[in-house]
């Protein structure tokens, strides 16, 4: 379904669509030498990255043939250009009630099978999401396979991820972690994905809602966001010991925004929203991946608490170098819109007000613009070891998903020689960092 446009193996792919092959083969060779790994698309007017987030309130949709039959064109369309997309499946039923949302559910995903059955659209490229407690889990995936194989994601909220004294609202949280167990290799499977905003480490850019999912990156994101994703997995920088060459990571994360700049303006995005939204926030994701395979390599203890301090220490330097980076290019560069944009005395009418405000704006953006709204995106599975022997231990390095922008829930571990419970409870801990987002709360505390 996604079509990375080189593998580690050094193998790319042809290198025809929307961008120059100068300009591609030029950037494809940056990255290779440096051993990042991209994520396009192959798109029918191009090269895409990420994929389309999208939502749908079903109650709209069923209740009026002009916004479904408004919503199958657009479906139809994306999948025509040969992007991948998530549906966000929202207001399914009345008060909770279980049996209105799985008849709410069932009627839209016939309705979209047949607006898109002779259209010759692959359905596979739909993903669906939906909030944890909205129906059963079971019931999910049996009606959304009317609409293919795409991937299928269960939002994880509070409701699922604290003790509940009402009995009804715990035992469908039990159920719930039961099939997210049991399917975790199943063939037909649903990923847990959490995280309720995207951050800036930019001062002046509030935090952002997320309403879908990235199909690139299983990245809960705002609803069409436009995102560059690109893959470093940091083992690829160290020796067999687990001694990691920063000198050649900070040249990496270089190479990643420089050719940011000069990609992303040439990709295919499906739709204006989304090529606004990357005009205005020129989104990077620098998946960070290997955190455990690191730790694992140099023999440390993953449950001590220096493991703990040793792993943030270079999540926090990737982290303070993307910013350094970023805030760099500002100087050559136009400064990002959206800080333009999140001006508040833009709509002032005095003024002598607006000169004095904007005296003092334009002196902090000297100190805290950035070239990036969102720069380091991390995953909870970044802390596992890829071999599938790590112990739940490993849990204990979550604390470092603190310093992410962003969180990808993609390639799903098989959590060998783990229970439920353990399974549940890394679940859990890693949600709680990211709601709260300090890191170096959960050090001092020894979590």
């Amino acid at each position: 379904m996604l079509d990375c446009i080189e593998s580690r193996s050094g193998n790319a792919l042809p290198t025809t669509g929307r961008p120059e092959p100068a300009t591609l083969d030029a950037c494809l060779r940056l990255l290779r030498q440096h051993r990042v790994l991209p994520r396009l698309i192959r798109a029918r007017s191009g090269y895409s990255a990420g994929g389309l987030a999208l939502r749908v309130s079903l109650r709209g949709y069923l209740d009026s043939p002009d916004c479904a039959r408004e919503f199958n064109d657009r479906i139809r369309y994306v999948l025509e250009c040969n992007v991948p997309l998530t549906i966000a499946l929202t207001d399914a039923g009345h008060d909770g009630v279980a049996a209105d949302a799985t008849a709410a559910l069932e009627a839209f995903c016939n309705t979209l099978r047949e607006a898109l059955r002779s259209s010759g659209a692959d359905r596979n490229l739909i993903g669906t999401s939906i909030r944890s407690h909205v129906m059963p889990l079971q019931a999910y995936l049996v009606i959304t396979s009317l609409l293919g194989k795409g991937p299928r994601y269960v939002v994880l909220d509070c409701l699922q991820m604290q003790h509940h004294a009402d009995l009804r609202v715990q035992a469908m949280s039990d159920a719930n972690w039961l099939e997210l167990w049991h399917r975790r290799q199943s063939a037909c499977t649903v990923q847990a994905v959490y995280g309720e905003c995207v951050r800036s480490h930019c001062s002046l850019l509030a935090d952002e809602k997320t309403a879908s999912v990235l199909p690139a990156l299983a990245m809960p994101v705002p609803v069409e966001s436009a995102w560059f994703p690109v893959e470093l997995f940091l083992p690829d920088f160290a020796d067999a010991r687990g001694h990691l060459n920063m000198p050649a990571v900070r040249k990496t994360l270089r190479a990643c925004l420089e050719v940011n700049e000069r990609l992303t303006p040439q990709l295919y995005w499906a739709s204006e929203t989304q090529d606004l939204d990357s005009r205005s926030n020129n989104r990077i994701a620098v998946l960070l991946t290997g955190i455990g395979d690191l730790v694992a390599a140099r023999g440390m203890q993953a449950a001590e608490i220096h493991s703990l301090r040793w792993a943030d220490s270079i999540v926090r330097a990737v982290q303070g170098e993307l910013l350094h980076v970023s805030r760099e290019m500002v100087r050559n560069d136009d400064i990002l819109p959206s800080l333009l944009q999140s001006d508040p005395s833009n709509a002032w009418h005095n003024s002598e007000q607006q000169h004095k405000w904007s005296i003092r704006w334009r002196q902090t953006l000297q100190v805290e613009a950035v070239r990036h709204r969102n720069l380091l995106v991390l995953s909870p599975y970044s802390v596992l070891p890829r071999d599938g022997r790590c112990s739940p231990d490993f849990t204990d390095l979550l604390p470092v998903l603190g310093h992410a922008d962003a969180v990808s829930f993609c390639k799903t571990p098989t959590f060998a020689n783990w229970n439920v419970n353990d399974f549940s409870r890394f679940h859990r801990r890693a949600w709680a960092v990211i709601k709260h987002g300090n890191p170096r709360e959960h050090i001092a505390a020894q979590v």
